[in-house]
């Protein structure tokens, strides 16, 4: 009887150093992607002028670690919007 019978879970050992360095390579790429694309998250949508005003949330954080704006285009009335968004706070709390 081989291993595979005593164990259903059984992996050789080709694939789990396959596995392992599949794994490395996934997390390595996740850890430099995060590097190089953190600024451009940072600031998602926001024009410049965006990115710069001052917002009436900022006064809340005198000294902030990390700032991030994203901003959104939404073809809708103003009263449309806040409803949406006073009822999804509401659900999220």
């Amino acid at each position: 009887m081989g291993p595979q019978a005593k164990n259903p879970v059984y992996r050789s050992t080709g694939r789990f150093l396959v596995e392992g360095i599949e794994g490395l390579v996934v997390s390595t790429f996740v850890v430099l992607s995060w590097f190089i694309s953190r600024r451009w998250l940072a600031n998602l949508g926001a024009l410049e002028s965006e990115r710069t005003r001052r917002w009436p949330g900022d006064r809340l954080v005198s000294d902030p670690a990390i700032v991030f704006t994203r901003a959104i285009d939404i073809d809708a009335p103003r009263e449309a919007v806040w409803r949406w968004l006073a009822c999804a706070t509401d659900l999220y709390g």
